[in-house]
């Protein structure tokens, strides 16, 4: 499981870690997602290309839990889950990150979105971004296509894919059903 996901999960704990920024598990998966979104916008591709769900709390990097499980029994991350329900899940770099396979506008574009995340929002505030319309309208583990992250003005500007086109028009219908 030792992928570009994994890595960013890795460089974002390592960076909160060294800079000081207070992050928890729900500004490291945003970081993720605006990391993917900011990706588009600006590279006009994905950042490590993984799927977008909807959780049950929000959106997600797809089995964002094994990539994360992975780093921690390959010795690279400490995860320490909170114990009660409103604890803070945290997390602890054992190693400096192997950034071989990111360009260096990928990394920029983590950290800038992993500080942005961790020194601007809190974890409700990031919440409350992020539960946009596709969020409300799609089913738990339904994917969420990154164009839904970013201005409407910006979208008309990107070549979706097909696939993309037609998971836009599925919610969109989707939603007028319940209108």
């Amino acid at each position: 499981m030792d992928n570009k996901l994994s890595r960013a999960f890795h460089y974002l704990i390592y960076l909160s870690q060294e800079r000081h920024w207070p992050m928890g598990a729900t500004k490291l998966l945003k970081s993720v997602v605006f990391s993917e979104a900011a990706s588009l916008y600006h590279r006009r591709r994905p950042l490590t290309g993984v799927k977008i769900v909807k959780g049950p709390y929000g959106p997600i990097p797809d089995q964002y839990e094994e990539h994360l499980e992975w780093l921690k029994n390959a010795g690279r991350i400490r995860i320490k889950e909170g114990v009660q329900t409103y604890d803070t899940t945290t997390y602890e770099s054992l190693s400096a990150p192997d950034l071989s396979i990111f360009e260096a506008q990928e990394l920029e574009i983590m950290a800038e979105n992993g500080e942005l995340c961790c020194k601007k929002y809190t974890a409700v505030a990031l919440s409350k971004l992020t539960h946009g319309y596709y969020w409300r309208i799609i089913g738990v583990g339904e994917e969420i296509p990154l164009a839904a992250y970013l201005d409407p003005e910006d979208v008309a500007e990107l070549p979706l894919s097909a696939e993309e086109e037609t998971q836009l028009d599925m919610a969109a219908h989707k939603d007028s059903l319940h209108a």
